[in-house]
């Protein structure tokens, strides 16, 4: 890749080692029909009712500034600071919003993103040393860093309806008390957000159920069986996340 840009770059007596790094985004795709991926598009919204914009993700000194973020409404786009950005979409129904045509490669096509803007790249240049250019940055193990790193926004473990989640952990191993916890966090989640959880539960707590149900390979986003939501009365998704694909 950094051939082909340096030869593109030639012609004007330029490289790239004559640019600083502004933005880089990481991204891994995966194909699912609309009727599960817009089930699991909906699914995904109970993870916060602040549009999933999440006060920490790494390091917590990173200048950020979330009330400057302006709200989104598109339901397949979530963010997570300013600086920082993560995104799950479908790329067809995007390119049709915009009026562009579809290709046959992206019919059905699912982006998991991250984006890294100017102030977190800054940041980790101040912090870490890390210089601002392409061979700092554009690698796969960066990739894979990031999109791993991301798991507040695409958390682990396939996702069940409510109540084929509770029948996984009803065979697990851990005790009856914590098994009805864990099964309380999940209908409280599915009522409302993983925020919802967050007020009913100590930050402890819900790190170690989250851990459990992780262990369990359980998503702690359940689908719904609304109709309205799921039409097609789906029960089960397999994870289709980065970090899930052994990758």
């Amino acid at each position: 890749m950094r051939s082909v840009v340096d030869g593109w770059l030639a012609s004007a007596g330029l490289s790239l080692n004559d640019f600083l790094l502004w933005r880089i985004d990481y991204d891994y795709n995966f194909y699912m029909e609309h009727e599960e991926s817009d089930v699991l598009m909906n699914t995904m919204q109970q993870l916060s009712s602040r549009n999933m914009r999440m006060k920490k993700w790494g390091e917590e000194n990173e200048e950020n500034d979330e009330n400057d973020e302006k709200e989104k409404k598109d339901p397949s786009v979530y963010y997570m600071s300013k600086s920082r950005h993560a995104q799950l979409y479908e790329k067809d129904k995007e390119l049709e919003e915009k009026g562009k045509p579809v290709g046959p490669e992206e019919r059905c096509l699912c982006r998991q993103e991250v984006q890294c803007h100017a102030g977190h790249i800054k940041y980790m240049r101040r912090r870490y040393g890390r210089p601002r250019d392409w061979d700092s940055w554009v690698t796969p193990q960066m990739e894979a860093e990031y999109l791993t790193k991301a798991e507040p926004i695409f958390p682990a473990g396939d996702f069940y309806t409510l109540d084929g989640a509770s029948r996984i952990i009803q065979r697990s191993s851990i005790s009856p008390t914590l098994k009805g916890r864990i099964q309380n966090m999940l209908a409280i989640i599915q009522n409302g957000t993983i925020d919802a959880a967050k007020k009913q539960f100590s930050p402890n707590t819900v790190r170690k159920y989250l851990a459990i149900l992780k262990e369990l390979n359980v998503s702690p986003l359940t689908i719904s069986t609304n109709p309205e939501e799921n039409p097609c009365g789906i029960t089960y998704i397999q994870n289709p996340f980065f970090k899930s694909n052994g990758i």
